[in-house]
């Protein structure tokens, strides 16, 4: 019998069209401490207010405003 993980997987692959897929401009950032800002700001609130605790947080620190979140897309 087939384990639940590989039913899911393969039902997943199979169903979701994630060859296609693209993460809005919010999934990358300039550095470490505004993704872990992101991820903790993100638990029960609004998004907007994360937003608001990023944009500040970048204004403090001076990083380089470049596209929506005013941030360079990092490459890994």
């Amino acid at each position: 019998m087939k384990e639940d993980y590989k039913i899911l997987a393969e039902h997943c692959e199979a169903v979701l069209l994630l060859n296609n897929t693209k993460l809005p401009e919010e999934f990358y950032y300039q550095s470490l401490s505004l993704c872990v800002l992101d991820a903790v700001f993100s638990i029960g609130v609004k998004y907007s207010n994360v937003q608001n605790v990023i944009s500040n947080f970048i204004l403090l620190k001076s990083y380089e405003e470049v596209g929506r979140w005013k941030l360079e897309v990092c490459c890994w």
